[in-house]
């Protein structure tokens, strides 16, 4: 069977788990999963992950960057691609274990076994990111990428027109990293709406009289190695607006699963990089002190 997994080491968070990421053009339908000891040596069971549709589904989270791109879940999984998430107990601690992994298909047909390392380090780290940043912009290769949404549409006069779908007063996204590992996230919107059929009639912009706002906060903690770069762990969501709709995710939330992390000139930058189809797409956000 067709099996490929993309690194021999990744990290862990506490309280959370870890990601298995795999690409197989097969249609296998679950795994094998053993783990090792702190010495190497594999546990005596082990765990068999059944894939009830054949492909595990890839989780979708909200959208945190509502310019367009978001780091970390920048495009969308690709044909073959999967995950399998791996939950720990409250006890697991800090430190670093492997385990061995196979898939397998309806016909019991067995994928190579390949072995995989996890790293679970303690919250907080490179005390350089510590501080309150501001999202100033994003490139897609090198290409600042454009923050509002552009509509294009036929006038009753016969012309076209092109108009910024949203008109924004306030359009803020706020990062927060504390030295004690603790992290915050704050998207404050106020916009008005594009009244299409009232923009066509007069051919100029006219937007809905009604403003729109939002103020969504993530709380959870962040970590930081030399070997795996910036990672973040939703624990809460919390609609500033409307309580009703706070959420708390018992076994936390990944969200950054390991970024390129630096401050340059009073400025964070998280980098990713993806491979599709072999092309490259190198994206960065860059963040500026909140003062």
């Amino acid at each position: 069977m067709d099996f490929d997994i993309n690194a021999t080491d990744q990290p862990g968070y506490l309280d959370t788990g870890f990601v298995i990421d795999f690409s197989s053009e097969d249609a296998v339908t679950g795994a094998y999963i053993r783990f090792k000891d702190e010495t190497g040596s594999p546990a005596d069971g082990y765990f068999n992950v059944p894939f009830t549709t054949g492909k595990k589904a890839v989780k979708d989270r909200k959208n945190k960057l509502n310019r367009g791109v978001a780091i970390n879940t920048l495009l969308s999984k690709q044909v073959g691609e999967e995950e399998i998430e791996v939950l720990f107990g409250e006890t697991v601690p800090t430190g670093r274990f492997c385990y061995e992994i196979c898939l397998y298909d309806s016909s019991n047909n067995i994928s190579q076994i390949v072995e995989r390392c996890v790293d679970v380090s303690a919250w907080g780290g490179n005390p350089t990111l510590v501080g309150e940043w501001k999202m100033d912009r994003v490139f897609e290769n090198d290409i600042e990428v454009e923050e509002f949404d552009i509509a294009q549409i036929s006038c009753d006069n016969g012309s076209m027109g092109s108009f910024l779908e949203e008109l924004y007063e306030i359009n803020d996204w706020i990062l927060v990293l504390r030295e004690n590992g603790d992290y915050f996230e704050e998207y404050i919107e106020r916009l008005q709406v594009l009244d299409f059929d009232a923009t066509a009639a007069s051919c100029e912009a006219v937007y809905a009289p009604d403003v729109e706002e939002f103020y969504d906060r993530y709380l959870g903690k962040w970590t930081y190695t030399a070997d795996y770069g910036l990672s973040i762990v939703d624990f809460a969501y919390e609609n500033e607006l409307d309580a009703s709709e706070n959420q708390t995710y018992d076994g936390g939330e990944i969200y950054f699963d390991g970024v390129e992390a630096v401050v340059v000139n009073n400025e964070l930058i998280l980098t990713e990089t993806e491979v599709v189809e072999g092309e490259t797409f190198v994206y960065r956000a860059i963040f500026v002190p909140n003062n």
